[in-house]
């Protein structure tokens, strides 16, 4: 099961921007996108900006690439008009490395270029809504057999499969994240089990991101240079926690900061 959406924008003023379904008979317009990744998209990414998210629920794999901008395209007004493409699959070996495969080429410069070029042809302007999807053409950027040309399975230790991260976007930790997830598998869950895997965007609070438990996490709005390695926890006791945390930090800075790598010590068993 393949299931291709598709957000843009027409050139006419009146076709404004909007989710649509992409598939082999014809397009339909859709509201919101399937749960529980419609609202992965819309807490967790600012779709404005050049943005990945990869999350998994249950048998389910979801990619995410946002704000797409194939040169010359502009609207009625001259203003760029983006694309942003998802895709939902069933969570196999081959999918996952699929996924791993388009997360980490959009994390680099050379990688997005060629993805907006494929994404320019798979996606034109015209049809009902002012912009309409090839599904043949998404779909063949599903592509196994490059996948495993350029991605490793090599399995994550337990202390990289338990311990989540969470660093301040810059062109150093893209890097980072592309190649890691070009070479380790990612986390395991149980068939029952939510995850939201990969976040890369612009403009969300580190708060934000450590509530959902997000496994790795780029955002402008997070403080760490690298990584900051974090240990999930129940949301209670995470918020409890990053409670104390803010208060001891507006009440003393050093204190706080001490007291912050107090408890990641304790949570981690090691030194942060």
């Amino acid at each position: 099961m393949t299931k291709i959406y598709i957000s843009s924008r027409g050139f006419e003023q009146n076709l404004d921007y909007c989710w649509v379904e992409v598939s082999q008979d014809s397009p339909s317009r859709v509201s919101n996108l399937p749960m529980p990744f419609d609202n992965d998209v819309k807490n967790l990414i600012y779709i404005e900006s050049h943005s990945v998210l990869l999350s998994r629920a249950g048998d389910q794999l979801f990619l995410l690439l946002s704000s797409i901008e194939p040169e010359g395209r502009v609207d009625f007004a001259g203003r760029q008009i983006a694309i942003s493409v998802a895709w939902l699959v069933d969570a196999t070996k081959e999918s996952e490395m699929i996924f791993r495969m388009l997360a980490s080429q959009s994390l680099t410069d050379n990688g997005w270029t060629t993805i907006t070029s494929d994404i320019a042809q798979a996606v034109t302007l015209g049809g009902d809504y002012g912009f309409q999807g090839d599904f043949n053409l998404l779909n063949a950027l599903l592509n196994f057999d490059k996948a495993k040309e350029l991605v490793s399975n090599n399995p994550l230790t337990d202390y990289g499969q338990t311990t989540h991260r969470l660093a301040k976007l810059s062109p150093i930790m893209k890097s980072k994240l592309s190649k890691e997830l070009l070479e380790f598998k990612l986390p395991k869950t149980s068939d029952s089990e939510d995850m939201v895997l990969v976040v890369v965007t612009g403009i969300k609070k580190e708060e934000t991101l450590r509530n959902a438990l997000v496994w790795r996490g780029l955002s402008n709005l997070v403080n760490r240079e690298d990584w900051w390695t974090y240990y999930p926890l129940a949301k209670p006791v995470g918020d409890l926690l990053w409670f104390l945390i803010t208060v001891a930090l507006k009440i003393n800075r050093n204190w706080g900061l001490n007291f912050r790598a107090i408890i990641e010590r304790v949570l981690l068993n090691r030194d942060v």
